[in-house]
């Protein structure tokens, strides 16, 4: 049944009426400002004036409402509120000089639905601390609950020193309290967000685990440091001492600089900086130590140094956890330099500072030609590190990113892990003193054809990279990787599956390192093996075999220095065209180059090296001469070369090899390269290089591979 005219004239009233009311309660919004110094009740109409500096008692109703902008200025002193009614609210509160500590025990609503309220209202933001030229700081304390909400998209429930141009400081510190944040928003919090501003948000607390707390259940985004437009700032959140941080927001942006438009001369200008240190005892937990920490949950993401310069350090057992991508070094819209550092461990609990993250982890992460983004991670101490997802080093174009794990328990454990992932990436991992990367995926070093560049050196005593195989070490194109293994470093490869694989652009060096498969997998080598170390069986039975392709090589000692390369429990085979470079010194004191295949007694097998099969001609022996070079060390020279159970290679190959050795020593009697089968006790076969007959020098010069002789026949 239709409604009568009448009836929808009335409703038609009454919705007007409705509007003119809302508008009218925004309308009646006023500034309240506090203008005693010395005051401590909230609610008592005698701290409140109608104009900053007025005399008290001169805001009406009173004290301020729920529509109200509650404004502390430089003209309000530094009070303590200790009293302040429960759940009371207003719309605002701007801390705009001096100091304000709210040291209540109850609670406190701070709702920023903006409207009205003349000069105070800025981006309808709920908590506002320093937004002018001046000095401002809030302190939460006495146990209380702060609660920082907005009603309006794209407003902000709390802003830290956000005058832009005006070198506003702002300083928020929780050491007994709780703030809540809550709002449909795209922003939620903004530190030192505007040019020559400086934001500091402290969550302290105070040797009790949870004293102070930040909870956040917005799903916008948090900016620390910078601006859209600027880049003079320097925005910092510092959770310390049992401090406590629960964040929902889609991201942060540590060290956020301007936008695209924006060149200027101080492109690094905007700093970013996170710390989270330290541990305190949980009174929930038997006083439990327990770490600070920072938390981000649902699908939030880091970013660290996003076109400006960010910082993210935790420390002293501080903890931090991401559920989204982790961004370091994050856009190349300006030079962006994003730098982790996860250091120790709070020494009376043993708890180590820690970095988890269930995303990508990426130390380089996008850029551009020009200017370029840089990252970097370092995990010193016994710092741990975890993403269950992939750690990439270098990982977008254009970016360089270097990743530091170092000291005995260090680790960074992840899914795949790769270095210098992108086209036109630098990508440099040091692994030292006992560190740790543990990765359950695969390792790729220089994995992109278009200049990327992958440098890993794992170095010392204990360091370990450990992966399921080697997928890429530098692919064919113009990529360049290198993976170094010294002092005893190790790589070790786990996968009883999945082969291994040296690209065309890559090199293992060996210098007292080793290299380790399960026993049953293939090295494939495209690239270059060189140095002094060993290439084994990291667990498992069977041959570790090394198959070197065509246009590869392996250089025992590199070049310039002998060496010894041991394939352990291993077999060798090299297919022709690929090259086997061999230099020669003094063979008494075991100084060339040389190739050890080593045997399980039960396993026969293994131990084999193939240089040659049928009767084709095989690898290339490629020899050259130590230098400095002389020789005094005898008329006959004897090389053994290669050892290993069985040694198979045709008389092509050692003709071919032969006659390269020969060029060395154009005043010997004769030049011999042989297969010399079972000549020990043990039963190996020796592939022997022997010299005769050659005459005692007076001096022997060796200058870039061309000899002069002086030679001198003893008198008789």
């Amino acid at each position: 049944m239709q409604k009568s005219i009448a009836e929808r004239t009335r409703t038609t009233s009454l919705i007007a009426m409705l509007c003119t009311l809302i508008a009218a309660s925004q309308a009646l919004a006023a500034n309240a400002f506090w203008v005693n110094g010395a005051g401590t009740d909230f609610n008592l109409s005698a701290n409140w004036a109608n104009a900053t500096g007025g005399a008290g008692g001169t805001f009406v109703p009173g004290v301020p409402g729920s529509a109200d902008f509650a404004i502390f200025d430089a003209n309000s002193g530094s009070p303590t509120i200790t009293a302040l009614t429960n759940n009371y609210t207003t719309n605002k509160l701007l801390i705009n000089g001096g100091t304000l500590s709210l040291n209540h025990t109850t609670n406190y609503n701070v709702t920023g639905t903006g409207g009205g309220g003349g000069a105070a209202t800025v981006n309808s933001t709920g908590l506002i601390i320093g937004n002018a030229a001046n000095t401002s700081a809030l302190s939460l304390g006495g146990g209380g609950t702060l609660t920082a909400s907005n009603t309006n998209v794209g407003s902000l429930p709390v802003s830290i020193g956000i005058a832009t141009g005006n070198n506003s400081t702002g300083t928020f510190t929780i050491n007994n309290g709780q703030l809540l944040t809550s709002g449909p928003t795209s922003t939620f919090v903004q530190i030192a967000f505007a040019a020559s501003a400086t934001g500091t948000f402290t969550i302290d607390g105070n040797n009790v685990y949870k004293q102070a707390q930040w909870l956040n259940s917005t799903s916008g985004n948090g900016n620390i440091g910078g601006s859209a437009a600027a880049h003079t700032s320097v925005g910092i959140i510092d959770v310390k001492r049992g401090g406590y941080v629960e964040s929902s927001g889609t991201s942060y942006f540590i060290g956020y600089g301007a936008n695209a438009a924006v060149t200027g001369s101080n492109p690094n200008g905007s700093s970013g900086i996170l710390n989270i240190s330290g541990v305190a005892p949980d009174p929930a937990n038997s006083n439990t130590p327990t770490a600070s920490e920072f938390r981000m949950t649902g699908a939030a993401s880091l970013n660290i140094g996003y076109s400006g310069r960010g910082e993210l350090n935790i420390t002293g057992g501080g903890k931090l956890t991401v559920a989204g991508t982790t961004s370091i070094g994050a856009l190349g819209v300006n030079t962006s330099v994003g730098r982790v550092v996860v250091d120790g461990k709070d020494v009376p609990s043993g708890i180590v500072s820690t970095f988890a993250s269930t995303g990508l982890v990426n130390v380089g992460a996008t850029g551009a030609a020009t200017p370029a983004a840089a990252g970097h991670f370092t995990g010193r101490n016994s710092a741990l590190a975890s993403t269950t997802s992939n750690l990439s080093v270098a990982a977008g174009a254009f970016t360089t990113g270097n990743l530091l794990v170092t000291d005995a328990n260090s680790q960074f454990n992840t899914a795949a892990f790769f270095v210098g992932a992108a086209a036109n990436s630098n990508g440099t991992a040091t692994i030292q003193n006992g560190g740790k990367v543990i990765a359950s995926g695969v390792l790729g070093i220089a994995t992109n054809a278009t200049s990327s560049t992958g440098n890993l050196l794992v170095t010392g005593l204990n360091s370990e990279v450990r992966a399921a195989n080697l997928s890429t070490l530098g692919t064919a194109g113009s990529a360049s990787g290198l993976l170094t293994i010294s002092n005893s470093g190790q790589v070790n490869f786990t996968s009883a599956t999945t082969n291994s694989t040296i690209g065309p652009a890559g090199t293992v060096s060996l210098a007292n390192g080793s290299l380790n498969l399960v026993g049953g997998r293939t090295l494939t080598n495209n690239g270059v093996i060189a140095g002094s170390g060993t290439i084994g069986r990291f667990s498992g039975t069977g041959a570790v075999t090394v198959t070197s392709a065509s246009g590869s090589a392996i250089r025992p000692g590199d070049t310039g220095a002998a060496g010894l390369i041991t394939f352990d429990f291993g077999n060798l085979t090299a297919n022709a065209g690929s090259t086997l470079a061999l230099e020669l010194g003094n063979p008494l004191t075991t100084t060339y180059d040389r190739i050890s295949l080593t045997n399980d007694a039960v396993t026969p097998a293994n131990g084999t090296a193939t240089l040659s099969s049928g009767v084709t001609l095989g690898t290339t022996i490629d020899f050259s001469l130590l230098s400095p070079h002389n020789f005094t060390w005898g008329e006959n020279l004897v090389y053994d070369l290669l050892t290993a159970r069985v040694l198979t290679i045709n008389s092509a190959t050692l003709a071919a090899g032969q006659a390269d050795a020969a060029a060395l020593f154009p005043a010997a009697d004769s030049v011999t390269l042989s297969a010399v089968i079972n000549p020990d006790p043990n039963g190996l076969d020796v592939l022997r290089l022997t010299v005769v007959g050659i005459p005692e020098p007076a001096t022997l010069t060796l200058f870039a591979g061309a000899m002069l002789f002086a030679l001198r026949r003893p008198e008789r």
